[in-house]
C-alpha cells in the first residue's frame, strides 16, 4: 500500500483521444472558496508523427501538465499520470506563485496511444504551524547530504536569484522515509519561507538526505533555514553568490 500525505484538493481528468496535433481539457477545482486553480494537458506530437507513421514504435507524443494558481497565496502541486505506459522525464512536483502558470509534470507517450487519466493535487504554502512537531524520534537523518552518489553541501541549494534579492527564511518540509531506500519522499512545504524560490530550494534538498538504519517510515519534519546572502567577486563574467543554509530541527 503506497502512503500519501494528506492533501486539500485533488483533480482526476478523464481520458482524451490522441487524433489531434495538440489537444488541451482543462479542470477547475474550488476548496472553501480560497483554494482555486486550473490544469491543463497539453499534448505534441512531431510533424513527422503523421497518421501513416503513429503506429511506428518510434513515434512518440510529448504530454504535459500545466497547472494555473488562480488563488491569492503560493501553491505546491503535484501531478503524475495513470498509465504504465507514460514515459516520465521529471518528478512531477510544482511551486506556483499566485497568477502563474507551471510545468508541473512532462513525459512522452506512444504516439497511437490515447491520452491517459491524470491527478494533481494541491495544497497551500501556509505558515508554519505552532502545533507540535511531527517527527519519528527513531529516525535521524545522516549528517552526510548525497545527490547521485555524490555529496554535496548544504549551501548549494540557496537559489542564486534569491541570495542576490536578499531574501532569507525558513521553510518547514514534511516527508515520509523509505526504509528501502533511505531517502526521504512525498516531501511537502508545510511551512513556508513567504519566497517561493527558497521553499522549493528546501524541497529539492530533501531529496539529498540521507536517512538512518531505524527509519520506521512514519511523517518526519525538518526546518531549513536560509540566510546570511552574499554577493561574491565576478569570476569567467558571473559574480557568485550564496549564503547559509541550515537543517534545523522541527
Amino acid at each position: 500500500m503506497v502512503k500519501r500525505l494528506p492533501c486539500l484538493a485533488l483533480l482526476i481528468a478523464a481520458a482524451n483521444t490522441a487524433s489531434a496535433a495538440e489537444a488541451v481539457f482543462d479542470g477547475r477545482i474550488k476548496v472553501d472558496g480560497d483554494l482555486h486553480w486550473q490544469a491543463s494537458l497539453r499534448r505534441v506530437t512531431p510533424d513527422d508523427c503523421d497518421e501513416s507513421r503513429r503506429a511506428d514504435a518510434h513515434c512518440s507524443a510529448d504530454l504535459t501538465i500545466l497547472v494555473r494558481n488562480d488563488s491569492a497565496k503560493q501553491l505546491q502541486c503535484d501531478a503524475r499520470f495513470d498509465s504504465s505506459h507514460f514515459k516520465y522525464q521529471d518528478e512531477g512536483v510544482a511551486f506556483i506563485a499566485p497568477g502563474e502558470t507551471r510545468q508541473a509534470l512532462h513525459g512522452s507517450i506512444a504516439a497511437s496511444a490515447e491520452n491517459p487519466k491524470y491527478e494533481v493535487e494541491c495544497h497551500f504554502l501556509e505558515q508554519a504551524s505552532a502545533r507540535g512537531p511531527i517527527r519519528d524520534y527513531l529516525c535521524t537523518r545522516e549528517k552526510r547530504l548525497e545527490l547521485d552518489g555524490k555529496a554535496v553541501e548544504a549551501s548549494g541549494f540557496y537559489p542564486p536569484g534569491a541570495a542576490r534579492r536578499g531574501d532569507t527564511g525558513t521553510v518547514v518540509v514534511e516527508f515520509l522515509p523509505n526504509k528501502a531506500n533511505r531517502r526521504a519522499e512525498y516531501a511537502r512545504v508545510v511551512g513556508t519561507s513567504g519566497y517561493i524560490d527558497l521553499d522549493r530550494a528546501a524541497y529539492e534538498l530533501t531529496k539529498a538526505f540521507v536517512m538512518g538504519d531505524k527509519c520506521r517510515g512514519t511523517p518526519t519534519r525538518i526546518r531549513v533555514r536560509f540566510s546570511d546572502p552574499w554577493t561574491g567577486q565576478i569570476i569567467t563574467d558571473a559574480i557568485a553568490v550564496g549564503g547559509r543554509v541550515e537543517i534545523l530541527d522541527p
